[in-house]
């Protein structure tokens, strides 16, 4: 799913419906989730175990039933231990979502110019059984693609965002991480980008230690500690 620009390299669905369905076995010998971002959106669901990710600057820890909302530009990926897990996920490019002159346009618009910022856990506790109903939903038209399944997708996302919007969960400005904790994840998304931007090019670590304002020797520490893996 992920190259080595930590950009999803597999288009999802097409140019009229840009959306795609996972489903995730971190068992699986081939599975790994480096440290990425996107602009869709992303809405994953824990079916089995426990999933500890890196989210934005820290590690959260994903249990059966859970739901993680990402909206766009967020990083995310792996965290430090994988257990075994199953998961699924739905990935979609949000403007599939913006109607003119729809009611729910403004708020859909606030999410993507990133002035309104959703919770990104939604706990299995009893009282968000409403979001896990409608995930579910989502899920089993996607999987089993029934006639209408498009107008079926839409209308569950749709009724996932109204439910955000209803229940606040949301905030109009995000969390204030530590700056030190900021800066890390500023400094990583500029190296990310160099990568992505300089792909077929050789990079030296000494350049990427320079796009980060670091030495080389400290730029490793920072990114091993956030990744879990080496620069190289």
């Amino acid at each position: 799913m992920i190259n080595s620009r930590k950009q999803e390299s597999v288009q999802r669905g097409n140019a009229f419906f840009p959306i795609q369905y996972y489903m995730i076995d971190t068992s699986n010998p081939l599975y790994n989730l480096p440290l990425h971002w996107h602009l869709d959106f992303e809405l994953i669901h824990i079916i089995q175990g426990n999933y500890t990710m890196f989210i934005g600057n820290s590690e959260r820890t994903l249990h059966q039933g859970d739901i993680c909302f990402i909206t766009g530009g967020i990083l995310h990926g792996d965290g430090k231990d994988v257990e075994k897990c199953l998961y699924e996920s739905v990935v979609f490019d949000p403007d599939m979502l913006r109607l003119k002159n729809y009611s729910s346009d403004e708020f859909i618009g606030k999410m993507i110019d990133r002035q309104i910022y959703a919770d990104t856990v939604v706990s299995s506790a009893v009282e968000n059984r409403d979001f896990l109903s409608i995930a579910l939903k989502l899920y089993k038209v996607m999987k089993d693609k029934p006639e209408g399944y498009e107008l079926f997708t839409t209308g569950f996302i749709f009724e996932f965002l109204g439910l955000v919007k209803e229940k606040k969960f949301y905030f109009e400005k995000p969390p204030v991480p530590s700056t030190g904790k900021k800066l890390r994840t500023d400094q990583l998304k500029a190296v990310l980008n160099l990568v992505q931007t300089s792909y077929n090019n050789s990079l030296s670590l000494e350049q990427m230690a320079e796009t980060a304002g670091l030495s080389p020797k400290y730029f490793c520490r920072v990114f091993r500690e956030m990744t879990h893996h080496t620069p190289v």
